[in-house]
């Protein structure tokens, strides 16, 4: 069973682009930025993108994980592998929604509570944990992962 979903979370505006008049116009599952340099205010600089979910400046991170990431954990104790990818711009708010703080956990928390959670609550089953968690910050680390792989590939043969 392979299930796709692409969310956006959109981050509050720095003064930088408040100061520029930038905005995003959210619209259901639709959102476009509005260009700034015009009058028409439903003209917008680029394309509109049609996404599965997306989420406003003022939703929290744990409206974020109930949409996106609870049914997969809910089915990874099941027996289905999962993944939550982030991927956006620097400063778009990655670590942020992924790592949250102390007083507001991010994604990652949330799910390791919830898979210990649920584990508790199937006493007949045993299970075995495998998690990844990556960050990759720039193109060279990209690149030099890549290259490592495909050495290690290589050498297997």
């Amino acid at each position: 069973m392979e299930n796709i979903s692409v969310s956006v979370r959109v981050r509050p505006l720095n003064r930088q682009e408040q100061h520029d008049g930038a905005a995003w116009k959210i619209d259901k599952n639709s959102m476009f930025q509005i260009d700034p340099f015009t009058t028409e205010p439903e003209r917008s600089r680029d394309s509109k993108y049609a996404l599965d979910h997306i989420f406003g400046p003022e939703q929290s991170t744990d409206e974020v994980y109930g949409v996106t990431a609870q049914g997969l954990i809910r089915k990874l104790v099941h027996g289905f592998n999962s993944t939550v990818f982030a991927y956006g711009q620097t400063s778009s708010g990655k670590t942020h929604t992924m790592r949250g703080s102390a007083d507001q956990p991010g994604i990652i928390a949330m799910a390791v509570q919830e898979v210990f959670g649920l584990i508790d609550t199937l006493q007949d089953r045993e299970f075995l944990l495998r998690v990844s968690y990556m960050e990759v910050s720039s193109l060279l680390q990209c690149l030099s992962i890549l290259m490592l792989s495909m050495a290690y590939q290589c050498e297997c043969f």
